[in-house]
């Protein structure tokens, strides 16, 4: 996977049809990949850094990082403000929001 694929197709002096049919090609083999299982779930991980204790958060709901920390907390894992916190968005079966269905690689069944 070629993370500056897609922004050297655009930046190239391609013809605009040339580039699309480029770009719509490796997304379509990327999407293939995905779904077959074949990217290393690292490839998936978002780290954000809490600001603040999770619990002082006022909208916890809406952060995920937030909820994965809390979650981890609950588990008895130490985190606090500073701390980075990794996750991963899911499709988990439920019909939530995106930032209800964020989880530590930890939690993740690979």
């Amino acid at each position: 996977m070629r993370e500056n694929f897609v922004l050297d197709c655009i930046l190239s002096n391609k013809r605009r049809d040339t580039v699309l049919e480029e770009i719509h090609s490796y997304l379509t083999d990327i999407g293939k990949q995905v779904t077959e299982g074949n990217i290393p779930l690292q490839k998936f991980v978002i780290h954000k850094s809490l600001t603040k204790s999770p619990s002082d958060y006022p909208d916890k709901k809406s952060q995920p990082h937030v909820q994965v920390a809390l979650r981890l907390i609950s588990q008895g894992k130490r985190v606090v403000s500073g701390d980075v916190v990794e996750y991963v968005i899911c499709e988990d079966g439920n019909s939530t929001a995106p930032t209800q269905r964020a989880y530590h690689p930890s939690e993740i069944k690979g």
